[in-house]
C-alpha cells in the first residue's frame, strides 16, 4: 500500500498566507503586485511576520527590477496589506527597511461550517454492498433541518458569490497638440526626432495620465526636475514612469515663474533660464545649442574645438 504524506502544521518546505489574499484580493491586485506579496509571505519571519530583506534581494527573488519592486511595495502599503518601517544607519544613510504583513479583512469570505447537508447519519454500515442505512428522517427533522438548504436559509457567509464585474472599456486617449507632443518627447528623450510610433503612444498616455498638463505645467516640472531631483541635478532626463511617480511632488513646488522666452537655442526648448556660466558657454560655443545641457561637458567643448580646427585647416588648404 502506497503511503501518502499529507501536509503537516509547521512542517518545513512550505509557507502560509491568509485566506483573504485569495478570497478578497486576488482579483483586485496586479499579478506582479500579488507575486511580490506572496514573496513577502514566503520570506517573512513566522512569528513576527516581519521581512528584513533588502530591495535588491527581493528583486532577485521575484526576478524583476528594483524599481518594479519599489512600485509594487508602495501599492501594497497604500492598500493596507503591509506596513513599512524605514530605518537609517548611524551616519544617516538608508538602512534595510522592515516590511510587516498586516492582518487582512475577510469580508464576504466563507467562514464557519460550510456543510450544506444535514448531519443526520445512518445508524450503521452493513457488511453487504449497501453503504448507507435506508433509514429516512421523519418530516419533523426535515422541517427543522432540511437536507438541502435553500439559498434563503443559508447564512450570509454562505450566500452565492456575486458575479464577476465586466471590465469596462478603456477610455479613448485624448490627443495632445503637436507642440505638447514635441515638448513631452524633448522632456523625456531630449529630442522630438526619430520617435517610434509606440513611443508616441506612450507619451500620449503619459499626458492623459497626468490629466493633460499645459506647456507651462511641463516647463514648471522640468524646472523642478533640474533643481530638486538628484537625477535631474546629475543631468538625467525623466522617463514617463518616473514622471508619473514624482508629478504631484513637482506640482506643489513653489518655483519662481519660468518665462516662456527662457529657452535654449535649437530644438531643446522651454528649459529653465540659463545660468550666467551657461550663457557665456553658449555665446562662445553656439554649437552647444544642438545638445542638451547635460552634455555640455569639458569633453564636448574639446570635441567642438577639434572640429573647428579641422574646418579651419580645410578652409586654409
Amino acid at each position: 500500500m502506497n503511503t501518502i504524506n499529507a501536509r503537516r502544521e509547521r512542517a518545513a518546505g512550505w509557507f502560509w498566507a491568509e485566506n483573504a489574499i485569495i478570497d478578497e484580493w486576488l482579483r483586485r491586485l496586479d499579478k506582479m503586485t500579488f507575486a511580490v506579496y506572496m514573496t513577502l509571505c514566503r520570506i517573512a519571519d513566522g512569528n513576527t511576520h516581519e521581512v528584513h530583506y533588502s530591495l535588491n534581494r527581493i528583486a532577485e527573488i521575484t526576478g524583476c527590477s528594483r524599481s518594479t519592486v519599489i512600485r509594487h511595495l508602495r501599492v501594497l502599503q497604500e492598500k493596507g496589506l503591509i506596513r513599512v518601517e524605514r530605518a537609517r544607519k548611524a551616519d544617516g544613510n538608508n538602512a534595510v527597511n522592515t516590511y510587516i504583513l498586516c492582518a487582512l479583512p475577510m469580508e464576504g469570505s466563507v467562514t464557519g461550517d460550510t456543510t450544506l447537508v444535514s448531519p443526520v447519519t445512518p445508524p450503521s454500515v452493513t457488511g453487504d454492498t449497501t453503504l448507507v442505512s435506508p433509514v429516512t428522517p421523519d418530516q419533523d427533522s426535515l422541517d427543522q433541518d432540511s437536507l438541502i438548504k435553500t439559498p434563503g436559509d443559508r447564512a450570509p457567509q454562505q450566500a452565492e458569490a456575486a458575479p464577476l464585474p465586466i471590465p469596462s472599456k478603456k477610455p479613448k486617449q485624448v490627443q495632445p497638440s503637436p507642440e505638447i507632443k514635441d515638448a513631452l518627447a524633448i522632456l523625456c528623450y531630449g529630442s522630438a526626432k526619430n520617435i517610434l510610433p509606440a513611443t508616441w503612444s506612450r507619451l500620449v498616455k503619459l499626458w492623459n495620465d497626468l490629466k493633460q498638463p499645459s506647456i507651462d505645467d511641463l516647463r514648471h516640472f522640468y524646472a523642478w526636475w533640474r533643481k530638486e531631483d538628484w537625477r535631474g541635478v546629475k543631468g538625467e532626463r525623466p522617463n514617463p514612469n518616473v514622471i508619473v511617480q514624482v508629478w504631484d511632488t513637482a506640482r506643489h513646488w513653489n518655483a519662481p515663474h519660468v518665462a516662456p522666452d527662457a529657452q535654449v537655442q535649437g530644438e531643446y526648448v522651454w528649459s529653465p533660464a540659463l545660468t550666467e556660466h551657461e550663457t557665456k558657454l553658449l555665446a562662445d560655443y553656439p554649437e552647444l545649442a544642438n545638445y542638451p545641457r547635460s552634455l555640455w561637458t569639458v569633453k564636448r567643448l574639446k570635441e567642438i574645438e577639434a572640429i573647428r580646427q579641422i574646418s579651419k585647416a580645410k578652409d586654409g588648404g
